[in-house]
């Protein structure tokens, strides 16, 4: 099986349409009602990703659910462009070609040309890596056998921003300036 984008090329692709990066927030992580919680989601993501722009899932799409659940969830979505990056807790629905087949792209790593991360710089364009992991030289800020875990999945520090999901640790502070998880409450970053 081959999970690569139909769109990979040496530049990231630039598109007219916004691009969003999804992360799993804390708050829902504590969240004792699981339909709730995904509810929540769903709606929080369709109340601000258009149906035309990218939506890019950073890993652990689904835990400790079914396919058809997962299935459900994704298809509540308004937004046509699903792309995920791959997290350690996707493989249980990888096998599932219905549910390959509700995104445009899934991938370990990848890149993308996001406009409006810069502080005094809201028109600039810059490339970012997206992957569910932080840089590899930063996986130690988090569970102690991370470092050792997901040492091959995760990016070698490139100097390029990174966009990721994968964290079990509550602040920044230790963590690199130019790696970012994004907070449900600032949400999603958009380009």
């Amino acid at each position: 099986m081959t999970l690569s984008s139909p769109r990979r090329d040496a530049r990231p692709p630039r598109i007219g349409r916004r691009a969003w990066c999804l992360t799993f927030p804390a708050q829902f992580r504590k969240a004792a009602d699981t339909d709730a919680h995904d509810e929540a989601i769903v709606a929080n993501i369709n109340r601000i990703v258009g149906e035309d722009d990218e939506l890019w899932i950073l890993g652990d799409i689904g835990y400790r659910t079914s396919v058809r659940h997962l299935k459900s969830c994704l298809r509540q979505l308004r937004c046509r462009h699903l792309h995920a990056v791959i997290g350690n807790h996707d493989d249980w629905w990888l096998d599932d070609a219905p549910a390959r087949d509700l995104f445009e792209s899934i991938e370990p790593n990848s890149t993308a040309e996001l406009t409006g991360l810069g502080i005094g710089r809201p028109q600039a364009t810059e490339t970012v890596n997206l992957s569910h992991f932080p840089y590899r030289e930063d996986l130690a800020y988090g569970w102690p056998d991370d470092a050792v875990r997901f040492r091959d999945q995760a990016l070698p520090f490139d100097g390029h921003r990174l966009l990721y999901g994968h964290t079990h640790q509550l602040s920044p502070e230790g963590a690199r300036h130019e790696a970012s998880t994004l907070d449900w409450t600032h949400g999603i970053c958009n380009r």
